[in-house]
């Protein structure tokens, strides 16, 4: 598949398809630390209120501000379906905790910055997953609690960071 077939049109990031095909390279899990799923809060009704063109300019923005958000670790972001982008952590040694809880931080503040839309201004909050790789876990295994753990969440106020830890208990950590 050619660069331009692995990314999403709409923002840049790397599409689902490159997802999958990523998921089952042993190398990249060898190097896999974490997994970040993103969902932006009340996505449709934004979409409603704002039309399918403001909405696909927000997705677009926040695309680039996750792809601008530089931080310690390398990282591959992907637009996994809709209104979901998943980020992938990598660490030969892992991260600590208290590091990737930081990091999911930033990112909520990154995410949660007003854009202006024609004459208004308007913000769109995220919900993230953020769950640790663990040896027994595969990634197909981790995206599966993450989005198990998203829709737990779903109807719940938005802007909030939810941590799987390594004994895949769901704890609230930012809300």
């Amino acid at each position: 598949m050619s660069a331009m077939g692995n990314q999403d049109a709409l923002t840049g990031l790397f599409c689902r398809s490159a997802f999958e095909t990523d998921k089952l390279s042993p190398e990249l899990n060898a190097r896999l630390a974490a997994v970040i799923l993103i969902d932006f809060d009340h996505f449709a009704r934004f979409n409603r209120e704002y039309g399918r063109a403001m909405a696909d300019f927000m997705l677009a923005m926040q695309a680039e501000r996750l792809h601008n958000l530089h931080h310690l670790y390398a990282s591959r972001t992907y637009r996994y379906e809709g209104d979901h982008f998943v980020q992938l952590i990598f660490s030969e040694q892992g991260i600590p905790a208290s590091e990737l809880l930081a990091l999911a931080e930033d990112i909520r503040r990154t995410l949660n910055r007003d854009v202006k839309l024609r004459s208004q201004t308007v913000r769109c909050t995220a919900t993230q997953v953020v769950a640790l790789k663990t040896p027994d876990l595969s990634l197909s295994q981790l995206m599966t609690q993450a989005h198990l753990e998203l829709a737990r969440a779903q109807g719940q106020h938005g802007d909030q960071v939810l941590w799987l830890n390594p004994q895949r208990q769901p704890e609230r950590y930012v809300s």
